[in-house]
């Protein structure tokens, strides 16, 4: 039992880890930004993170991290704000009422980062186990993060 619960606090240590990593260059590739919000909740083995960098100027045009949004990227996206919004219910009520991101605001300007770890099941149900998103609003220059892991 005791080895069980060391791997698990070994992985959960790794996923943290390798998210810490993706931000750091994520926000590195970007340039110094002038402030950030954040909201997170801290469960039983899942963490879930909502974040938004503001900054003055950011050109994307060059960036190797973020690829810029195409309307089928639009809405491939839609299945990752589903397992976002359905942990953000499942963290509290304060959560979803802080939660401010409005997804009509995503459009072809914009660019974005993804890493995840899912597993897609027979008939094409996808289980996301680890999300780390990041959408750069190109007419706001707002950077939006979103983070949660089972």
């Amino acid at each position: 039992m005791k080895k069980v619960i060391s791997v698990l606090i070994l992985i959960l240590m790794i996923f943290s880890f390798s998210s810490c990593n993706l931000t750091t260059m994520v926000l590195t590739s970007l340039g110094g930004h002038h402030g950030y919000e954040e909201q997170y909740r801290y469960g039983l083995g899942d963490y879930t993170e909502y974040k938004k960098y503001y900054f003055d100027s950011v050109d994307l045009s060059k960036n190797k991290l973020f690829v810029r949004l195409d309307a089928s990227a639009i809405s491939d996206l839609e299945i990752y704000f589903e397992v976002f919004e359905s942990h953000l219910k499942a963290s509290g009520e304060e959560f979803v009422e802080d939660y401010d991101f409005d997804k009509t605001i995503i459009d072809t300007e914009d660019y974005y980062v993804l890493s995840s770890d899912e597993e897609i099941w027979g008939g094409g149900i996808t289980t996301v186990y680890r999300l780390d998103l990041y959408i750069f609003d190109t007419q706001t220059n707002i950077l939006y993060y979103f983070h949660t892991n089972l």
